[in-house]
């Protein structure tokens, strides 16, 4: 998770929602990678929580790669910094659709007791 090498860049004034080429940020890779603590040593900085990326063509939250990979802690700790728990990809996959679709209970369970909207 490299939470060490994180907080030195951002007190050296790494911008916590800069991203790479693709349009993908710190928060973005930390949430797909499952670092949960380096998730939340960005959130706690600032970081845009809702923030979406281009990555392969598509327009992804943190939240939604979370759901997708099966990272409960990491989703637990966006959904306390206020993430949007129905917010849908460019083709309208949800976070719920996407724990689902790959068989992560745990995150489905986090999501709707979040209050995700099974009919969207």
């Amino acid at each position: 998770g490299h939470t060490a090498i994180v907080v030195l860049l951002l007190e050296a004034g790494a911008k916590v929602d800069a991203t790479q080429v693709e349009g993908v940020s710190a928060l973005f890779t930390a949430a797909e990678m499952g670092h949960a603590a380096v998730v939340a040593v960005l959130l706690e900085a600032g970081a845009e929580v809702d923030l979406s990326t281009r990555k392969d063509g598509t327009r992804c939250t943190p939240m939604l790669v979370a759901a997708e990979r099966g990272h409960v802690a990491v989703l637990a700790a966006l959904l306390a910094a206020g993430a949007q728990v129905d917010k849908s990809r460019h083709d309208g996959q949800t976070p719920l659709v996407a724990a689902a679709m790959n068989g992560h209970e745990d995150v489905l369970t986090a999501l709707l007791e979040a209050g995700a909207n099974v009919n969207r």
